[in-house]
């Protein structure tokens, strides 16, 4: 029993940790995908209007 709550804890402050990862590169403005943005089906909803439209002038 004690080796199963010690291991929950274990992973638990793993995901924790994980969690806490993801947000401060969001906060530096770090993307979670490592692809550009020009091809992605997600690009409309990760990136502003002004992102976008930088995006499609420097494709062409």
């Amino acid at each position: 029993m004690l080796g199963t709550i010690l291991i929950s804890v274990f992973l638990a402050g793993i995901v924790a940790l994980i969690i806490m990862k993801l947000w401060k590169d969001k906060k530096k403005g770090k993307a979670s995908c490592c692809g550009g943005c020009a091809h992605c089906s997600m690009c409309g909803i990760c990136r502003t209007a002004q992102t976008l439209s930088s995006l499609k002038v420097s494709d062409k």
